[in-house]
Parts: C-alpha cells; structure tokens; sequence
C-alpha cells in the first residue's frame, strides 16, 4: 500500500487514509503542487550529484596530471643540476688551457704539423701507385683483348685445319670401307675354295701317312742293310719314332704360299718336325681354344713364350737406347695390331698411293739417309725401306733390309696367329703348329741375317760356302 506525504502538516497517511479524508479542494491542490516540486527537487539531485562526479573524475586526472608533472620537474631540476656542473667543469678546463703554457701549445702545434706532412706524403704515394696500377691495368686489358683476339684467330685456323683433317679422314676412312670390304669378299672367295678342297687335303693326308708308313719301314730296311743304296732326301731317318710328324709330311692348308716352307742347305733339305707329347704343343693346343677374343691371344702361354723366346730377342735394336721406351713400345704395338707399314725405297720406281695394311711393301721415290733407324748401322745394299707405325704417321724412318726382315718376319706371324685365332686360317692343331714353328723359325732366320733379299752380289749361299772347302 502507498503512503501519501501531507504538504501541509507533513504528517504521512495511507491510500485510504486519504480518501476517506474529508479533504478540501484547496488541501488537494496544494499536496499536487508539492509532489512536483518534490519531482522537480529529485531531478535537480540527480543532476547534482551527475555533476559531482564528472568533477570527481576531472578531479582525479588532474591529480594525477600534477603528479607526472611534479615528476618532469624533477627530472627537469636534477638535470639542470647535471648541466651546471658540466658548465662548471668545462670553465675550469677552459680557465686551465687559458693558464697553461703556451710552449707546450706550440709543440702540440708542430707535433700535428709534421703528422700532417707525413700523412700528406703518404697520400701522394698511394696516389702514385693508384696511377701505376690503372696504368697497369690499362695495359693488362689491352694485351688481354690482344692475346683474346689471336687465340680465337687460331682456334679458327685450327677449325679449319681439323675440318680439313677431318674430310680427309672421312675420306679415307671411306678408301678403307672399300678396301675391307673387298678383302671381306676375297676372304669369303678363301673360305668357299678352302672348304671345296678339304676333302681333297684330307685323301692327301691319308696318302702322306701312307707314304710315310712306307718312308719308315724303308728306312728300317736301310740300318737292317736289307736294302743297299743311299735314302733319298725325301726318306729321312726320323730318331724318334712314330709320334714325330714333320712338314713335308702333314701339308699345310694356311694362307700362306711363301717360299719358306722348305729351307735348301746344299744337297739336302731342312724339314720341321716336333713331338706329340712336346708340352709347347700342348700350349699351342690351349691357344686354339681359347675364346675369340684379342686379349685372351695374347695372354695365352704360347703367345707369351713365342714372345718371349723370338719376337723379343727380334725387336730388340741396337737403337732401343737412343730412341726410348716409349718410341720402341710405339714399335712393338703397330706390330702387334698391324698397322705397321712397311715402304720400299726405290728412287726410280713410280710412287705407290700407301695403303693401311698391314706391313705391306711400296715403293717410294724418296731421298733418304744412309744409317738405319733401327740399328743405326750404314746401309750399304742397293736396296732398303721406309717404316711408318700407321696411315697418319708422316715421319717414316729408314732402315736396312735386315731390319726389315725381322720386322716382316714378327708381322707375318702375329697376322696368322691373329688369323687363326679369328678362325679364318682352319686346320688340324697338327698342321697349324708346324705352320706357326716354320714362321718363328723366320723370325730367326731374320734376327741372324740370313736369307734376307738384298739385291746385291756378295751374298753367299750354303752350296758356294761347301764348294770353296
């Protein structure tokens, strides 16, 4: 229930109080009067007291601000205390360098004089040598345009030149397609007539062992002396026994139709004969199976031994010294691979074009010089040779015609290993190993001097030696 505030005696009454008050209308208007002026008195606190606190806050910021700047002040005031007791030093510093002596300023005054002139010296220097060094650099740009400009002046000139080379070895590589292809087809041409007269070889053998089933049991007729007379050449007492076969006895089915097979001494004749059980032969045996392949040839015990025993002593000149190690390794692998060319000299036969094949013989008409370059010996026949390692060697060197020899002998044998092992040249191990004997047996031959082509007349045979005893 609501209570009413009486204006007039202030006394408080209740709702009903009030009406059932016998009021007067002059009361009631009055106690309207006072209730808006108590409204009015309401606002007015409320404001007031919005009021107050506005300046409240006012107040507590500027307290605040008082404070900091109270605090500036003092920072300001201890500061301004600093600087005059700076201000303070600085005046007695500068009262003592008014009070000093003035000598003491004059010798500080020359001291920095001379470090003056010393720095001033120093600087012209370094200046000079800045002068000197662009000049120097001046001078290296312009030899190294210089030295750019000849260099690609003659990588061009080697362009060129190897262009050059180049076409000529195309076309020579395209001489030697030609070439190889021919040879391919003479040796296709060898292998069908090879293979045609096999059989005839193999009814010549069975008659060569025939003939010397006979050839023995004559000749061990003869030491029984149930037949008299001298044996023929051909019907030679063999020492020992049935597995000895000879040359003229098994024949030979290689490449080679050289005139070496027989050696003549007088009235008789040299014949090539080995044993079955002879180890060498085994080795040679050992050689024909190996895989086709050139480095398994030449690490075989025959190849080695071959070299060891023949070509070695063969190839070692008297110019090994002079010429190196590397000149005669050179030497040893153009025989080896077959590049070796070999060039007779020949002032009046017409020029042959070389051709790369392997010690082949052509004429030249060169001049030459008169020591061999091989075992520096003066070269006295009428007739002697040019060697060049292959067809771009364009320095050939003279040698002799024994020289020659040896080397031609060492080139036919490593030419017909190299075409046994390639399976071109085929035969029976028995035949082939004679063939590869009568060729190291060559090689001899030519390391001695003997039966070597001269062209010259003071060339004695075994039959003139016999007939002068």
């Amino acid at each position: 229930m609501s209570q009413v505030n009486c204006l007039q005696c202030g006394a408080l009454y209740s709702d009903r109080e009030f009406l059932s008050s016998s009021l007067s209308s002059n009361e009631c208007l009055d106690v309207a009067a006072s209730t808006a002026r108590v409204g009015e008195l309401e606002f007015q606190i409320q404001r007031l007291q919005l009021e107050n606190d506005t300046l409240s806050t006012s107040l507590k910021l500027s307290t605040e601000q008082k404070t900091t700047l109270e605090f500036e002040l003092a920072q300001v005031q201890l500061d301004l205390k600093n600087s005059k007791g700076i201000i303070d030093d600085l005046r007695s510093t500068l009262s003592q360098i008014r009070t000093s002596d003035a000598s003491q300023l004059q010798l500080d005054m020359q001291s920095l004089a001379e470090k003056l002139i010393t720095e001033t010296a120093t600087r012209s220097e370094i200046e000079h040598a800045k002068i000197q060094i662009e000049t120097e650099l001046e001078e290296l740009s312009a030899r190294l345009f210089e030295e750019a400009n000849s260099m690609v002046a003659t990588e061009k000139k080697l362009r060129l030149e190897a262009e050059r080379k180049y076409a000529i070895l195309e076309r020579q590589l395209t001489e030697v397609q030609d070439l190889a292809t021919s040879q391919k087809d003479e040796l296709d041409d060898l292998k069908s007539r090879l293979e045609q007269t096999a059989d005839e070889k193999d009814k010549e053998s069975a008659e060569r062992i025939r003939m010397e089933k006979e050839r023995d049991e004559l000749e061990m007729a003869l030491m029984d002396g149930s037949v008299s007379g001298s044996p023929r050449s051909s019907y030679r007492l063999s020492r020992s026994g049935s597995n000895r076969l000879s040359l003229s006895s098994v024949p030979s089915d290689s490449a080679y139709g050289s005139s070496y097979s027989d050696y003549e001494y007088g009235n008789n004749e040299l014949e090539l004969t080995f044993h079955l059980s002879d180890f060498r032969f085994e080795e040679f045996k050992e050689f024909l199976d190996t895989p086709k392949n050139a480095k398994n040839m030449y690490i075989s015990k025959f190849i080695k031994r071959t070299i060891t025993e023949d070509i070695e002593p063969a190839m070692r000149f008297e110019s090994s010294n002079v010429r190196g190690w590397f000149q005669q390794r050179k030497l040893t692998n153009a025989t080896q691979s077959g590049t070796l060319i070999i060039e007779t000299v020949n002032s009046g036969s017409p020029v042959s074009s070389p051709v790369s094949t392997p010690c082949k013989k052509q004429s030249i008409p060169v001049a030459s010089s008169d020591t061999c370059n091989l075992c520096l010996q003066h070269i006295n026949t009428p007739i002697m040779y040019r060697i060049r390692y292959d067809d771009f060697d364009n320095e050939p060197k003279d040698i002799c015609a024994f020289c020659r020899e040896r080397l031609f002998s060492v080139c036919e044998f490593y030419t017909f290993v190299r075409l046994v092992h390639s399976g071109i040249i085929k035969g029976t191990p028995q035949r082939l190993y004679l063939e590869a004997n009568r060729l190291r047996l060559k090689i001899f031959l030519g390391r001695i001097g003997s039966n070597v082509t001269t062209d010259g007349f003071d060339e004695i045979k075994e039959s003139n030696a016999l007939a002068l005893k």
